[in-house]
């Protein structure tokens, strides 16, 4: 892991430096479904709300047990407090069913995650200029998984630049969060994403990720996603991913599902008070 790490931030800090030179301009970019990882540098519209919801299939097959993984109803509220502050809320279950070399065992570990987060927008885009923003979140443990009290705390720098019909996305950042397991305290880790999007038609977008995760206390979690999101009507949007595992401790595939829907609800949206 040690070799990898110089590696991955040499490269993820040369596209960082490729988009502030301005060789690739920013634009507007799709609700971050249904990529595992990646966001955007841009924000819910101020005054609107944009809900989530979705499902997982994981598969793990690597280790003294595999695992076979559904998450149900994950859910996000993101609310355009302003024009440059947005606050999302997530919660949802997983639900784990393991030992498959002897077929699904009786029990299931239902895990129920919750997270806070605030995004704030530091550049806008202007021009050949890429969108910069910001984000923080704080993470409720699964205590059933960590054994732990203590959160977790994320924290990225994303890019959103565009190269005529093509979008990119560019995350940086760590994290800092319970060990899991019986072991007592935290771990750090450093996570990058690259992903982008492209129109296939009007209202359909062709979507890839390729995101990674290096840990102190884990192997490393590198995965690849490719999948397409369908805009319907009155702002609602459908997504379909599929991913591969591309490291020891990374699923070995998975199957990922939602739909986005954004609404104007407060009312200073119109009034611009903040």
């Amino acid at each position: 892991m040690g070799s990898s790490l110089p590696s991955c931030c040499v490269s993820a800090f040369a596209l960082l430096a490729l988009m502030l030179a301005g060789l690739i301009s920013a634009g507007e970019a799709l609700a971050l479904r249904p990529f595992l990882a990646a966001t955007d540098a841009d924000l819910v519209a101020q005054g609107s709300i944009e809900l989530e919801t979705g499902a997982s299939l994981r598969r793990r097959v690597g280790g003294e047990q595999g695992r076979l993984s559904f998450g149900a109803t994950n859910f996000a509220f993101n609310a355009g407090v302003s024009d440059h502050l947005q606050i999302t809320l997530t919660a949802g279950p997983d639900i784990f069913f393991s030992d498959l070399q002897h077929g699904p065992q009786p029990g299931l570990n239902v895990l129920s995650e919750a997270a806070l987060t605030a995004k704030v927008r530091l550049v806008e885009a202007d021009g050949v200029r890429p969108a910069l923003a910001t984000e923080w979140t704080i993470s409720l443990p699964a205590e059933a998984e960590s054994g732990s009290q203590l959160p977790g705390v994320v924290g990225i720098v994303a890019a959103s630049a565009k190269l005529g019909p093509l979008i990119f996305h560019l995350n940086l950042g760590g994290a800092v969060e319970p060990r899991q397991g019986e072991s007592k305290g935290v771990s750090s880790a450093f996570l990058w994403t690259a992903s982008g999007q492209v129109p296939l038609t009007d209202r359909v977008d062709l979507v890839g990720e390729v995101r990674g995760r290096l840990d102190q206390s884990s192997l490393p979690n590198h995965t690849a996603l490719m999948g397409l999101v369908w805009e319907a009507s009155r702002g609602i949007k459908v997504d379909l991913g599929a991913f591969i595992g591309l490291s020891r401790g990374a699923d070995d595939w998975g199957i990922v599902a939602g739909l986005t829907y954004e609404l104007s609800a407060f009312p200073w949206g119109a009034v611009g008070w903040l």
